[in-house]
């Protein structure tokens, strides 16, 4: 992260390695905190700032179990307030307020795509719902194919 009068403050750094990540782990991190990681906050990705869950300055390392998007009206206050905030594993976050309450936010959804059932018929289908089968012609998760390998509608 850069320094100066708009990007919230840090203090000197005694841990060793990178404090700012590479272009594959900001890709990765990106993609998978879509929106701000404060919960209830919608600001998107392209938004964020990437900040250290716990401090690079204390030691904390520059990855993805340390890092996450935060818009700048929570980095700030993450680091100027006593809201406190950790990494609980597999992205997940879990924030403490000031009061000793907690609030847990997971990473958003994968974005999905719209494509068309793979017959060509009936109603689209989210592509993250999708997985290719040997035939190639794909099945969707959760319903089952007809013998003629169209997606048999749902049972209600």
């Amino acid at each position: 992260m850069e320094q100066g009068p708009d990007r919230p403050h840090h203090r000197g750094r005694v841990g060793r390695g990178p404090v700012r990540p590479g272009e594959d782990l900001k890709r990765l991190l990106t993609a998978r905190d879509t929106r701000c990681r404060f919960p209830g906050c919608g600001i998107p990705a392209r938004d964020l700032d990437l900040d250290h869950t716990h401090d690079a300055a204390q030691g904390g390392t520059t990855d993805a179990g340390n890092l996450a998007g935060l818009c700048r009206r929570h980095h700030t206050l993450k680091h100027h307030s006593r809201w406190k905030i950790r990494q609980t594993g597999a992205g997940n976050l879990e924030w403490t307020s000031p009061t000793g309450r907690t609030y847990k936010d997971s990473p958003p959804l994968p974005a999905t795509h719209i494509s068309i059932a793979p017959d060509g018929l009936g109603a689209p289908l989210p592509a993250t719902h999708i997985s290719i089968a040997p035939d190639g012609l794909g099945a969707a998760h959760g319903r089952a194919r007809a013998p003629d390998n169209t997606i048999d509608p749902p049972p209600f």
